[in-house]
């Protein structure tokens, strides 16, 4: 009855002696079932006849966890006005936050925080709420998490800032919760794991709708990360185009240089990325730049047999009469290392 809404069976049998406390299946209670569906008139007869708030089921839950789990704010500010604890703690480590906040129940999220509930909890696996909305792109929990008092300089059990976890997500799409994260005073530039930003991430992964909003935050658009590399360093080794041109367009430095005295056109070269190599070019990239061991671009692209790019290349600039550190012409090198294509 509890389960379904029947308010009237519920009140008959409560007055005809039926215990508030008794349990059933998996060990809940007829609050649990009422909690776990919404059902707030229900909910208030209950109490009313002394059901415990914090009964637990079997699984450790209590009828807290349930209207929480199933995104039953109102449900929950009933249950919370009438004592439940907000930051229980199941058997699994999980409270009725982290479950809010997993499934992007934003509502049931203001709920708990104005009931009391630590938006700074962490599970053992080093976890916390806005973590959770953050990775299943839940934008709307993430903005009532962060309104909720949640630290934006939060980072993951694996060393990435908040902004780097949804940048990942964001090829799921999640371009909302980059925007709120931003919106909520998550700074663009903060550095996570191996001193990467989140633009740094968006770069290597071609996020060009990232890349665009984290720009439109005053992300440095040449920020270093611990390897020395930018985020222009990124896409280009990972061969996103659209993404290294966006940088360019945004100022990013087409020659800059790592510690290891490679530029983002060497890379594209070395690994065949013709799109990269073009945008690099019409971004003004000097495309006889060589490295320390003296390959310039053509020379890499040539020996990796990458035709794409070694057209990308001369179209854009290269000295077909170049040669190779070893005195070989292009087309003797290219004779050489077997690229026939080439």
């Amino acid at each position: 009855a509890a389960a379904h809404g029947d308010l009237k069976t519920i009140k008959r049998l409560l007055s005809g002696g039926t215990p508030p406390n008794a349990k059933g299946a998996r060990g809940n209670t007829a609050l649990h079932a009422a909690a776990a569906e919404g059902h707030t008139a229900v909910i208030r007869a209950l109490l009313a006849a002394n059901a415990l708030v914090d009964s637990r089921a079997a699984d450790g839950c209590t009828p807290l966890c349930r209207a929480a789990e199933h995104g039953h704010s109102e449900a929950a500010a009933t249950l919370l006005v009438s004592g439940a604890d907000p930051g229980f703690v199941t058997p699994k480590y999980s409270t009725p936050l982290f479950m809010a906040a997993e499934h992007g129940h934003a509502a049931v999220v203001e709920v708990l925080l104005r009931g009391g509930a630590d938006p700074e909890c962490w599970n053992p696996a080093g976890e916390s709420p806005i973590y959770l909305a953050v990775q299943n792109g839940h934008a709307e929990a993430v903005a009532a998490l962060l309104a909720g008092g949640t630290h934006p300089d939060t980072t993951t059990p694996e060393g990435l800032t908040l902004l780097q976890l949804a940048a990942k997500a964001a090829a799921k799409g999640d371009l909302k919760t980059v925007k709120r994260l931003l919106g909520g005073g998550t700074p663009p530039n903060a550095k996570g794991a191996h001193g990467n930003t989140a633009l740094h991430l968006a770069a290597a992964e071609g996020r060009t709708a990232v890349i665009r909003a984290l720009l439109a935050a005053h992300a440095p658009v040449d920020l270093r990360a611990a390897d020395g590399y930018t985020p222009l360093c990124r896409a280009a080794e990972h061969g996103h185009g659209e993404a290294a041109a966006m940088l360019l367009a945004s100022g990013a430095d087409a020659d800059f240089t790592t510690p290891k005295h490679i530029t983002p056109l060497l890379m594209a070269a070395e690994r065949g990325h013709a799109a990269v190599v073009a945008a690099l070019l019409e971004g003004g990239a000097d495309p006889e730049r060589r490295n320390p061991a003296g390959a310039s671009p053509i020379y890499l692209a040539v020996q990796n047999g990458h035709a794409a790019a070694a057209a990308a290349l001369l179209a854009g600039g290269t000295d077909p009469d170049s040669t190779t550190p070893e005195g070989l012409t292009l087309l003797e090198l290219a004779a050489k290392c077997g690229q026939v294509r080439v």
